[in-house]
């Protein structure tokens, strides 16, 4: 298996998953099959899973809160201005090709901050429904997503972007699942692959949820980052958490093989080996030692590399 690269921390292959009209799935053949075992369903993961010396629920709870936080993308169109080459390189830029189509494609995000506003903040929901609406809702949320720029490009892609939480397993979506249109792409940039997009919603339940997840990540990363902080040269750990093949959410349990500083700013490059598949673009690497209680990083796009 071929290691992926994590450019100032976080980065991977541009693994988005495309679906053309006339698709198979039982044709598709995955350059990666061999690895699927790997990949872990997020409703049987358990302490056992776990490489020994992080079997511990500190550990647990923390992958549990990132798997909680982690989002599933489908975009239905390819953006008339994405470019034929990845800035600064000569290699062809993610579905470029297939310009201006209507195309499905799969890729994952992760939820990196809530906001909700009560009757008192007097600001009024900026979704769609409440902008043409002659009384917009005064108590509503906003979700911050972070996921890759090869997965959503620009606004023409975001305007048909739906995301989906807790799509865990069949029975986890029937019964808790809730898909967002994505209203707004407030901050992106291409060179370094990342963008955050905004959702707004009156699902307080929803807003609720997120928020206990987010609060409970920032507790146990700083828990476990504290607990292996004395012997930070003896962990490796990188864990992913995604949408493979736009499946239902997976973990994959991994460790990072090399670092190479990248500039003078302190920005390193890392090689895992922990294993991802098309569809796991734009999911959040949690390495151990190195990474941050913020969920502001994501899976980015590299040629390849090993």
């Amino acid at each position: 298996m071929s290691d992926r690269a994590v450019d100032n921390l976080y980065t991977g292959t541009f693994e988005v998953e495309e679906i053309y009209e006339d698709d198979d799935p039982k044709l598709r053949v995955c350059k990666k099959l061999k690895s699927h075992s790997k990949f872990i369903p997020v409703t049987k993961f358990i302490k056992k899973h776990l490489p020994i010396r992080y079997r511990n629920y500190d550990v647990l709870n923390l992958i549990k809160s990132q798997a909680e936080l982690t989002v599933f993308l489908r975009i239905t169109k390819v953006s008339e201005d994405r470019p034929e080459l990845y800035p600064g390189t000569c290699y062809n830029y993610p579905s470029h090709e297939h310009k201006g189509k209507n195309k499905l494609r799969n890729g994952s995000g992760v939820v990196c901050k809530v906001v909700r506003y009560a009757e008192k903040d007097n600001k009024t929901c900026p979704c769609e429904k409440c902008k043409t609406s002659s009384t917009p809702r005064k108590e509503w949320g906003e979700i911050n997503v972070f996921t890759a720029t090869h997965v959503v490009y620009d606004e023409t892609e975001r305007k048909h972007t739906q995301v989906y939480f807790f799509r865990d397993s069949k029975e986890v979506d029937s019964t808790q699942g809730v898909s967002i249109c994505a209203e707004q792409l407030v901050r992106l940039n291409v060179e370094k692959d990342w963008c955050r997009i905004n959702c707004y919603t009156h699902n307080d339940k929803l807003l609720h949820r997120l928020d206990k997840a987010l609060r409970s990540f920032e507790r146990y990363c700083q828990i476990v980052e504290d607990r292996y902080k004395q012997t930070p040269g003896l962990h490796k750990l990188t864990v992913v958490v995604s949408h493979p093949h736009g499946d239902y959410k997976k973990v994959s349990i991994g460790q990072w093989r090399d670092k190479t500083r990248k500039s003078r700013f302190g920005d390193h490059r890392y090689t895992y080996d922990t294993v991802t598949c098309p569809g796991s673009s734009g999911a959040y690497v949690y390495i151990l030692g190195v990474a941050s209680s913020r969920m502001t990083t994501c899976i980015r796009g590299v040629m390849s590399w090993g």
